[in-house]
């Protein structure tokens, strides 16, 4: 007698969320009825599945295979569904995305709208975070698609460009009035930078990246994990930010913001990823056209 359904998606729940209490919460079942669906696949294969770790739960090395496994199991298995529902001609099934906070607030709301009124039994399972953040859960196959900015050398993930961004340098425009600098430069070393958190990423985030090629090294970081907390700590006097145009064009027409120029534009693509090898599904791939037929080539 092999494994069911039910217990492969116990398994893979506590592999991704590396614990009992966790996964119970997700499942909305009790921890004993997890415990017991484990130990009865260790049985069944005569292996130890779980190891304990540093408090965290982690799959043994037999245990990695069958996750592995287990997943494309249940992947099959949904695709079926799925497939058979879609043979009506609609499009069924959950539609998994990870984004980039900022994209998430200020670009795809009106697209996700308009996608959901076309495909009413698609529902939307919306993750956002960081960059490496999103990679990991295209990685880990929470999500099929992913949408962020810092590019990745992961070969396991398939980027595309899908827009070209501007990103602007702001701060509260009393900060201009006020200040006797003339120089740029100047001027933002005597600013504090509203950035992200250094820890959040491998390598040097996109803003620095950016600053750093116009020759502003940034002093006395405010490190903020949101750019929409970075903006409105920004425009309040704190300091300046780099975001997307998109984020703050309101603000500047309305002169709430201040624009500090450079002579050349900050630009940088907007990535869509997906897992490398694998099929999306059909929410995903219509959700992936639609999305590539209504962003502009610059935004």
């Amino acid at each position: 007698m092999g494994a069911n359904l039910d217990q492969l998606r116990y398994f893979c729940e506590i592999v991704r969320t590396k614990g009992f209490t966790r996964a119970a919460k997700t499942l909305r079942i009790t921890q004993p009825a997890l415990s017991k669906a484990v130990r009865q696949l260790e049985e069944i294969y005569s292996v130890e599945l779980l190891l304990r770790n540093s408090g965290e739960v982690i799959p043994s090395a037999e245990g990695t295979l069958f996750y592995e496994r287990a997943v494309e199991i249940l992947e099959c298995v949904d695709k079926v569904d799925i497939e058979m529902k879609n043979i009506q001609g609609k499009v069924f099934g959950n539609l998994r995305v990870g984004s980039s906070d900022n994209f998430a607030n200020h670009v795809l709301p009106e697209i996700f709208n308009s996608f959901l009124n076309l495909c009413p039994e698609v529902k939307l399972d919306l993750f956002t975070g960081t960059a490496q953040a999103i990679q990991d859960e295209l990685l880990d196959r929470r999500i099929e698609l992913g949408l962020f900015f810092n590019r990745t050398t992961d070969k396991n993930l398939v980027l595309t460009p899908l827009t070209e961004v501007e990103f602007v340098v702001v701060c509260k425009r009393d900060n201009l009035k006020k200040s006797s600098l003339k120089g740029q430069t100047e001027l933002l070393r005597s600013m504090s930078f509203v950035g992200s958190r250094l820890v959040d990423y491998k390598e040097p985030y996109l803003a620095l990246q950016m600053l750093r090629s116009a020759k502003i090294e940034p002093r006395n970081l405010i490190a903020v994990n949101n750019q929409e907390t970075q903006k409105n700590l920004a425009l309040s006097g704190v300091g300046y930010t780099l975001i997307p145009r998109f984020m703050v064009k309101q603000e500047l027409e309305s002169g709430a913001a201040a624009q500090i120029r450079f002579p050349k534009p900050f630009l940088a693509p907007a990535y869509l990823a997906v897992r490398a090898g694998i099929r999306l599904s059909t929410a995903a791939s219509r959700f992936r056209a639609y999305l590539e037929s209504r962003v502009p080539d610059r935004i």
